[in-house]
């Protein structure tokens, strides 16, 4: 890696429910998202940044009973939730929940990651039945439920984040690469770059999110870490967490500068949970600048 002038090492959610593969964690509007994709919950939390503790936990109301992999606010009472090969909607409290599209996967592909555009369309991606394949894609959900593809040709499609220019960061966990995908006008696909290039051995880039000054951070599976890569795909910050399977991370609060980074025990047994307890817990930290 590059040298990297700012480290720090995050500290726990107390209290707040461990979950067996977090994701998607969220901010709007004072409220902390995230989904349990295995289990198919989604989670929200008002939490006190400065002690750490939760100040209300609440699970959605729904128990889906179907990999969930994704939670998105659109409005400040809205959500789209990825349910199986489903993109629903409803109201923060759970209620109204209908559904908005339907996603044409093939036999064995599932729905991961996304983020939603500023006019409320959303970019999501699918893993292929054969990650090996390259079968995974990113598609464009519209506000009125219209679905297409906006890419394909990706193992792991996993997390996303748009830059201050409109175009799409996105990670390809299985190859190790974080990509820039260019947006025409029209918002359609102009043209894709390669970021930056993590060496395996330095985890695999999971979950995205954009800060206000150019840069994005990646959360790296396998390793127990978060970096930050600025506009010119340097490293320049570093965030260590106590457990290796680090999955999602959000940028949120007052000041859009508090971090939190959600983590799996994805495939472990029970002694592989006991000896590792921070394993699917919630963690924080600041970015700072």
């Amino acid at each position: 890696m590059n040298s990297i002038p700012l480290r720090q090492v995050a500290r726990a959610v107390g209290g707040a429910p461990r979950c067996r593969l977090a994701e998607s964690p969220r901010w709007s509007g004072g409220t902390w998202w995230w989904v349990d994709a295995i289990e198919g919950r989604v989670w929200s939390a008002t939490i006190d940044m400065s002690t750490g503790v939760p100040l209300a936990t609440a699970a959605l109301g729904h128990d889906f009973g179907v990999r969930t992999s994704l939670v998105q606010p659109v409005a400040p009472q809205r959500l789209l939730i990825a349910r199986g090969s489903e993109i629903v909607e409803t109201r923060a409290d759970g209620e109204g929940l209908e559904v908005l599209a339907e996603v044409p996967l093939s036999p064995g592909d599932v729905l991961n990651d996304g983020v939603a555009d500023h006019d409320g369309s959303l970019f999501i991606g699918s893993v292929g039945a054969d990650p090996e394949r390259s079968d995974g894609a990113i598609w464009t959900v519209s506000p009125t439920g219209s679905v297409s593809v906006f890419a394909r040709g990706f193992s792991v499609s996993n997390g996303m984040a748009l830059a201050p220019d409109g175009d799409l960061w996105h990670a390809d966990s299985r190859t190790g690469i974080v990509w820039l995908h260019r947006r025409d006008s029209s918002g359609s696909h102009a043209g894709s770059e390669v970021f930056h290039r993590f060496d395996r051995a330095n985890g695999m880039p999971d979950g995205l999110a954009a800060d206000g000054r150019g840069g994005v951070w990646v959360a790296l599976y396998g390793t127990g870490t978060v970096v930050r890569l600025d506009a010119r795909a340097a490293i320049t910050h570093e965030v260590r967490v106590p457990t290796p399977q680090v999955t999602g991370i959000a940028l949120g609060g007052e000041d859009s500068g508090d971090l939190l980074i959600a983590t799996a025990r994805e495939g472990f047994d029970r002694r592989q949970s006991e000896e590792d307890p921070a394993a699917g817990c919630l963690f924080l930290a600041r970015d700072g600048e």
